[in-house]
């Protein structure tokens, strides 16, 4: 597997940029903790649709 990591640039509430380097990892992190996947039970299949 290749290895990936790009370059997120952030824009904080006080209108300062900060640069993040992100990799592969951190990205399906993200991606499993910020899922809806299952929220509302197992047969849902429009749940998120509706949120």
């Amino acid at each position: 597997m290749q290895s990936l990591a790009i370059q997120v640039i952030v824009r904080c509430i006080n209108h300062e940029s900060i640069i993040m380097r992100v990799d592969r990892a951190a990205i399906y992190e993200a991606a499993k903790k910020l899922s809806n996947w299952g929220r509302w039970g197992a047969d849902d299949q429009i749940g998120t649709l509706t949120m």
